[in-house]
Formats: C-alpha cells, sequence, structure tokens
C-alpha cells in the first residue's frame, strides 16, 4: 500500500485528485489539507511515502520541501504547479522535491505517476523535461565562456611573458617610460643613463619589435600591459624628441 498525503487549495483539483486516488486499491490517502501548516502537520504525523503539494500556496514551495524533508526523510514530495518555474526546476535537481507535476497535463495521470515514484521512477513532464535541457544548454554556454576567457587569459599571460623575456631589463623600463608618455631626456634622468644611451635602447626596441616609430611602440607596449598614464599616449608622443 502507498500512503500518501495531499495538500491542495484549489476545489476544482482536490476534488479531482480524490476522485482519481481514492479509488485506486494500492494508494491510501492519510490526509487531505489546505495549506503549508497542514502539510507539515499531515506528514509529521503519518510519515507518508508520498506527499503532492500545490506550489501556489505561497512563494515558499522550496522550504516547505525541506521542512517536510527533516520531519521525514524518506517522504518523496511531488510538487504541483500550474506552469513551469526554473527555481522548482533546481530544486529538483538537488533533490530536495521527488517530482515536479504541471496540473494541466499530468492530474488525469496522477494514480500511475504516483506508483512509478514509489518504484524509484520519477516521472518528468515533457515540457519541463525540454526546459531542463535549455536550463542545461545556456550552463554549459556560459561555461564554456568562462572556460575560454581562463584559457585566454592564460594564453595572455604566456604572450607577456614571452614578450618581456626579448627585452632586457632596461629595455622593458624604457618601454614603460615610453607607455607612460616620457621624453628621452625624462628617461635619462630617471634612469641615471645619457639621452644618447635611452635613443640606442629605443632604437634596439624597434629592431626587435619590427615597429617604425615610437607612436608605435606605445601600443605594443601597452598591448602588452604597460599601461600609460593621463593624456592620449599615442599623440602625445609624436611631439617627443626622437633624435
Amino acid at each position: 500500500m502507498i500512503n500518501l498525503v495531499l495538500v491542495e487549495n484549489d476545489v476544482y483539483f482536490k476534488k479531482m485528485m480524490f476522485d482519481i486516488l481514492s479509488c485506486q486499491e494500492d494508494l491510501a490517502i492519510r490526509g487531505f489539507g489546505n495549506d503549508y501548516y497542514d502539510a507539515i502537520m499531515l506528514v509529521k504525523k503519518h510519515k507518508p511515502d508520498i506527499a503532492v503539494i500545490n506550489s501556489a500556496l505561497d512563494n515558499s514551495e522550496m522550504n516547505i520541501a525541506r521542512v517536510l524533508k527533516r520531519y521525514s526523510p524518506k517522504t518523496s514530495i511531488a510538487i504541483l504547479s500550474n506552469n513551469i518555474k526554473d527555481t522548482l526546476i533546481k530544486e529538483m535537481a538537488k533533490g530536495t522535491i521527488t517530482n515536479y507535476l504541471l496540473k494541466e497535463y499530468d492530474i488525469k495521470q496522477l494514480a500511475s505517476i504516483i506508483r512509478g515514484i514509489y518504484r524509484g521512477e520519477p516521472y518528468i513532464n515533457p515540457r519541463i523535461n525540454a526546459r531542463i535541457f535549455q536550463i542545461l544548454a545556456e550552463y554549459y554556454q556560459i561555461k564554456g565562456t568562462y572556460q575560454r576567457e581562463a584559457a585566454n587569459s592564460i594564453n595572455n599571460e604566456k604572450k607577456i611573458h614571452d614578450f618581456k623575456e626579448n627585452f632586457s631589463r632596461t629595455e622593458l623600463e624604457i618601454l614603460h617610460y615610453i607607455s607612460k608618455g616620457y621624453t628621452s631626456k625624462d628617461m635619462a634622468s630617471s634612469l641615471f643613463i645619457k639621452e644618447g644611451s635611452v635613443r640606442n635602447y629605443i632604437s634596439s626596441i624597434l629592431r626587435k619589435t619590427k615597429l617604425k616609430s615610437r607612436t608605435q611602440i606605445v601600443l605594443y607596449a601597452q598591448q602588452y600591459g604597460f599601461k600609460g598614464e593621463g593624456m592620449n599616449l599615442a599623440c602625445q608622443t609624436q611631439k617627443m624628441n626622437v633624435k
């Protein structure tokens, strides 16, 4: 015998459930309730095999399922709803809700669905099943985006590492100052070297990067993490003395 408690405040559906289930020899309705308080009292008292509950009684259907599980861990919770809710699907995925049924489509076959639940064969409405696959597709699409972003980040870090390996310490400092808009004189002062040495380093950088101008160096350096400050640096470097 499969022991049931039913919680439904809609008179029409309550009568329909009673008419469908009460005449089944292997199903026993141990209690009928109208709200979630009734659901708690009925489950606590009877510890039924299955509790069928209307999700529209208030907005705490997920909480009530967890509460009922505390009172009777072995009771399967089947939620009845008028429409598809992602929150209920996710609760079903977590195992709090055993079944999520749509009234319009599943009420007439409720007896056979209950038998399947009792046998450990949860029924999933085709419409809900379709939404489950949509949720999975969205999840893996988002996950794939994150994975691509992570891979791109790793690739970018490798590019930056490889980029910096091509230059000496002083050349990297020159790149840093160029990206900030320093003149040759400013760089010479900051690095305690002659302006002629600065120009030699810049020539070396141009040769290694195969670039043509200091303006291109600014953009090139910024691409690899040397961030300039203040003015439009590409325009600013055009005013620098390149001699």
